[in-house]
């Protein structure tokens, strides 16, 4: 069954992938993102884009990101990330669509999660008050080709350490790189999404994660040393102060199967999708 589906954000890392993803499979999207002049902040436009394309599921995934970037701006953090969460549930409701969106994890007391959180809380709110079908995905350390590299995007660790490594190095790993994590290719994510568009709306949180733990340590020593044997230049890994936001303990972010009894496809690691993410930073990126 086919569906129409406006996708906020829709030309950012995880939006344009579900954006592609939903083409691929027959469904048709619609965009709204602010690149195109679409605040979702703005409730009224939401609505009547949504209203206009006859749309049946709204996935929702613009928002601000960050660590320690976010603690210079939290009140625009809050304003986008929880009233863009808002309007969107909004429109939801008066449209009766089906209301899709990401989880975070909540180990970390930083501005990004606290924002994250409350909006997935305020989607439990209008779940059981206004009978809103919501559905979340939790994503892991996504990567991919066409992740953003440079400011003012923010850090993130397969584009840092794929471009730093071709660059000739050294890696930066925050703290001892001890932190446990689940790297999930962005398709799969995006795959999860699809696939989800068929459930029921009860509320649940699916894992768009492998299930396979690998340390941030090894993670750099596997980009030196695949970069390293391709250009017969070695690269060394640094060690550099933790990020305000984040703690040096060995958090276990790895998928722990939720709802992957019901899902028809599991995203699976592999480090030849890894690869093809070292080698798209290769050239100079945004």
């Amino acid at each position: 069954m086919s569906n129409r589906v406006i996708v906020t954000g829709s030309r950012g890392f995880i939006g344009s992938a579900v954006t592609r993803q939903l083409v691929e499979e027959g469904h048709e999207p619609f965009s709204f993102d602010l690149e195109d002049g679409q605040d979702v902040r703005d409730t009224d436009a939401l609505f009547r884009a949504a209203k206009d394309q006859k749309c049946d599921s709204i996935v929702h995934l613009a928002g601000v990101l960050g660590t320690h970037e976010l603690f210079d701006n939290p009140r625009e953090a809050v304003d986008i990330n929880v009233g863009g969460a808002l309007s969107a549930l909004s429109v939801a409701r008066d449209l009766d669509l089906h209301y899709l969106s990401i989880e975070q994890h909540r180990f970390w007391q930083n501005v990004y999660s606290i924002t994250r959180g409350a909006a997935r809380d305020l989607a439990t709110a209008w779940h059981e008050a206004y009978g809103v079908q919501t559905t979340f995905v939790k994503a892991y350390n996504v990567h991919g080709p066409g992740q953003y590299l440079h400011p003012p995007h923010p850090q993130k660790m397969m584009p840092t350490f794929a471009h730093r490594a071709w660059q000739g190095g050294p890696i930066p790993i925050f703290g001892e790189g001890k932190s446990l994590l689940d790297l999930t290719e962005v398709t799969d994510v995006a795959k999860v999404f699809v696939d989800l568009l068929g459930m029921p709306g009860d509320d649940s949180t699916y894992d768009a994660g492998t299930g396979r733990a690998h340390y941030v340590h090894e993670v750099a020593d596997f980009v030196a040393a695949y970069v390293g044997a391709r250009t017969g230049e070695k690269v060394e890994v640094e060690h550099i102060p933790m990020r305000l936001g984040e703690e040096e303990k060995e958090y276990p972010i790895i998928a722990q199967g939720l709802g992957w009894d019901r899902l028809p496809r599991i995203p699976s690691f592999s480090w030849q999708q890894v690869v093809d993410t070292i080698e798209w930073y290769r050239e100079p990126r945004p």
